[in-house]
């Protein structure tokens, strides 16, 4: 199965956090079985804490990060598309929800009818516009 990552996922995974996932998400992430993506815009996300020096890791670069979520986690970059923006466009935004990027990965999630996986409750507004929400709970 085909399962989206939202950042904050992919951040758990980077820092070899394994204990912030719930049984449920761990065994979704170690099924070799299931394909895993991760947004464009999460790596931009990642690549501006990374920056920022929010977030450290064994990386030197961020190159070499961007390269580790390729081949040492097998994700695989989900780019923008014409499908994805049109849902963007129709998504109905919910009261409290203000990040845009967010926004932008549910709507790749309900066009590309991905489940998507987040630690991030406000996920769950979007389920009646048909995104397919796995919550991580900590």
């Amino acid at each position: 199965m085909r399962y989206l990552l939202d950042t904050n996922i992919a951040i758990f995974m980077i820092l070899g956090e394994e204990d912030e996932f719930s049984p449920e998400v761990r065994n979704i992430l170690s099924d070799f079985s299931n394909t895993l993506y991760i947004s464009a815009l999460s790596v931009v996300e990642i690549g501006f804490l990374f920056k920022r020096k929010k977030i450290m890791t064994q990386y030197k670069s961020l190159d070499a990060l961007v390269k580790s979520l390729k081949e040492q986690f097998y994700l695989n970059i989900l780019h923008s598309s014409e499908s994805h923006l049109q849902q963007y466009l129709r998504l109905e935004i919910a009261p409290n929800h203000s990040d845009q990027i967010d926004h932008f990965i549910v709507s790749q999630a309900i066009a590309d009818k991905m489940p998507l996986i987040s630690s991030d409750r406000q996920f769950q507004n979007y389920v009646p516009q048909k995104l397919n929400f796995v919550f991580n709970r900590r």
